[in-house]
């Protein structure tokens, strides 16, 4: 019941958001994309902070004076949790951020457009090929001051503990020459069980981490070492 309300919602928000799409969309054609990011930045913000507040859960960041200025280049690495991690790495670290998603999701309508919009990068996981030139293009958006969002487990968590990291998104940071920015999701597991549709009430920790230097760092060794700052977090703050 409580996830059919929250759909209702949900629906009904995305019903207002139109309107500020069809002036996402005249900017754009109007060349105006100052102006169109700080619409699509605001928006992104405020429908993040509204999903998660239709759950009633409670949010509490830590270490947010380990935040950077906007408009450097920033690569978030988080550990996966549930269907609300980027809601929650969007509507409370005081930034728009952008993601890598698959093809087929540009696809979709309403959704695709503020993805393309919000700067997200399409990847076709079928075309290795293709897959090059989406990296290329997540680089350059990250050089352009964008802020990317990586979950490098690339699957959520059942039971809130944390999988390996798998190295090849760190070339995002690599190539970029970006910092990574190590964020740990509490509780997040627990919001929305992996494999259900059930919604728990309850209290989020974003734990931010200090900035990680690339350096002459592997992705194998920025993989393991931002795992070992990841995983630190969550076992030290989760109780």
């Amino acid at each position: 019941m409580k996830l059919v309300i929250i759909a209702i919602k949900v629906a009904a928000y995305m019903t207002w958001m139109l309107r500020d799409l069809v002036v996402v969309k005249r900017l754009t054609k109007k060349g105006l994309i100052k102006e169109r990011n700080e619409i699509v930045a605001r928006v992104s913000h405020d429908w993040s902070k509204f999903v998660v507040n239709c759950t009633k859960s409670t949010v509490e960041v830590i270490g947010e004076e380990n935040l950077p200025p906007q408009g450097e280049p920033l690569v978030i690495v988080a550990n996966h949790q549930s269907a609300f991690d980027i809601p929650l790495l969007c509507g409370y670290l005081g930034r728009p951020v952008t993601f890598i998603s698959k093809i087929e999701n540009k696809k979709l309508p309403f959704v695709g457009s503020w993805l393309e919009y919000s700067n997200c990068v399409f990847i076709d996981r079928g075309n290795p090929r293709a897959a090059v030139k989406t990296m290329a293009e997540g680089v350059e958006i990250i050089k352009a001051g964008y802020t990317q969002g990586l979950f490098p487990e690339g699957t959520r968590s059942e039971d809130g503990s944390m999988s390996d990291f798998k190295p090849g998104g760190f070339r995002l940071a690599q190539k970029s020459g970006a910092k990574i920015l190590p964020v740990t999701i509490i509780g997040g597991n627990l919001l929305m069980p992996k494999g259900t549709f059930k919604i728990r009430k309850q209290h989020i920790k974003l734990i931010v981490a200090p900035l990680v230097e690339v350096g002459e760092l592997s992705t194998r060794e920025l993989a393991v070492m931002t795992h070992d700052i990841v995983e630190e977090n969550l076992i030290k703050y989760s109780n």
